[in-house]
């Protein structure tokens, strides 16, 4: 019987190999993009995988986000120049 062992590292040190913070490492784990295996209540990311990622870099698109910013900044300021104050949490206005 042939046993395959799988070398995997915790989430903190598969984020220093991909040059990311211990918080970026987490939060990519939990949406799922960089691959984990749950076992028991530890995240585990398999090497293999980890290369992988580093063979075929996606970098976020930058542009994209900083274009859904300048969205969202000019929508608040237009409806701050129609006289809107944010929420009044209960004051009468």
């Amino acid at each position: 019987m042939e046993t395959r062992h799988t070398r995997t590292v915790d989430v903190v040190t598969a984020g220093k190999i991909l040059g990311i913070g211990r918080t970026s490492s987490y939060r990519l784990a939990h949406q799922n993009s960089l691959p984990v295996l749950r076992l028991g209540g530890k995240l585990r990311v398999g090497v293999g995988a980890v290369e992988e990622m580093l063979r075929s870099p996606k970098p976020p698109n930058q542009y994209e986000r900083d274009q859904r910013r300048r969205q969202r900044r000019a929508h608040v300021e237009a409806l701050a120049a129609n006289g809107w104050r944010g929420k009044s949490h209960g004051a009468a206005r």
